[in-house]
């Protein structure tokens, strides 16, 4: 961060919350230049005016693909590997949990951490465990842990041979097992990224709030490369989608939240 700002950059990011010290450190020591960080978000009465966070609501497109992942297990068994359990990769759990569920109220949801972002062997071996138990489709949110997991699933051979769906996340992870990956659940930090950077190239940009993104603000998707979800359930997610962003749908983002919107939402 200092080396940035020592080599003039003036408008200054920090990517992920383990960061979120060091932002606001950086933010207070150097007022003349606008910093902003990746998924994570500040108290607005102490942020400094030249500090920004951003944040997603990853529970929606998390929703999305627990719903698919529902509606394609045969065992009615499905898992979820978490990097660290914290604020954002529990958004990532409650909104799988609430969307499978939704689409299924019997299916088992099978849930551990790894407990860091980088231990693609404790990922995979995680997975392998969830598979022996029965989990037919898994989603990660562990970055690069969360490859071992992938790994597993591509293991298994083909799903359409008994094989084990994988679900990404952050980004469109097909390429990493293109028979396997069945959706990814994706952020547009790119977009969030470009859209503070253009606003700060206009002089427009407004510092020491926190930028929300969710399907109303196009800031969050699913992918779906491979065509490996039926067009039917497509359809489904596609009105889901819609319901997100018309604000009659609010998907939960804590585990709290989750039997209260099934309640609110049974069939």
């Amino acid at each position: 961060m200092e080396t940035a700002y020592d080599n003039g950059a003036r408008m200054i990011w920090g990517i992920g919350f383990l960061m979120a010290d060091t932002v606001m450190s950086a933010a207070e020591k150097n007022p003349d230049a606008m910093y902003a960080i990746i998924d994570n978000t500040y108290d607005p009465a102490s942020m400094p005016s030249n500090l920004i966070g951003i944040a997603f609501r990853e529970q929606e497109p998390s929703f999305m693909v627990g719903y698919i992942a529902a509606k394609m297990s045969k065992s009615n068994k499905i898992g979820f590997v978490g990097g660290m359990e914290n604020e954002v990769i529990i958004r990532f759990e409650a909104g799988y949990t609430a969307g499978a569920k939704f689409a299924n109220p019997d299916v088992e949801v099978m849930i551990n951490y790894v407990g860091n972002f980088n231990d693609s062997a404790q990922g995979k071996a995680i997975a392998q465990n969830q598979i022996l138990g029965g989990a037919d489709v898994i989603f990660h949110a562990a970055g690069a842990s969360g490859n071992g997991a992938i790994e597993a699933c591509k293991e298994t051979g083909s799903p359409a041979d008994g094989g084990v769906w994988a679900i990404g996340v952050d980004t469109d992870q097909h390429k990493l097992a293109p028979d396997n990956v069945l959706t990814s659940a994706c952020k547009a930090v790119d977009e969030a990224i470009l859209i503070v950077a253009r606003d700060y190239a206009a002089g427009t940009v407004t510092g020491g709030e926190n930028k929300i993104f969710g399907y109303a603000e196009d800031g969050v998707s699913i992918a779906l490369t491979g065509d490996h979800v039926p067009a039917d359930i497509q359809a489904e997610v596609d009105a889901l989608v819609q319901q997100v962003k018309d604000g009659s749908l609010v998907i939960p983002g804590t585990r709290e939240e989750i039997e209260g919107f099934l309640g609110a939402n049974a069939a």
